[in-house]
């Protein structure tokens, strides 16, 4: 992306902290799913990671509608 295109779009949406803690959260799921191995998950970290990502999309969603 272009530096100037990027500034502008930094300059406009606000990220609340909660957003990185989720994306630090959700990364093991991403690497499983792409290095295949072991993974051991109770119901409720698929019920609280499910609830994360949802958050994370409509989040998404608005801030590239209000762009």
């Amino acid at each position: 992306m272009k530096q100037k295109a990027h500034s502008k779009i930094k300059n406009q949406v606000s990220i609340q902290d909660k957003f990185y803690d989720y994306a630090d959260e959700l990364t093991p799921y991403g690497v499983v799913v792409r290095y295949p191995s072991e993974l051991f998950l109770e119901e409720h970290h698929v019920i609280d990671a499910l609830k994360m990502a949802d958050e994370i999309i409509k989040w998404g969603k608005t801030t590239i509608e209000s762009l």
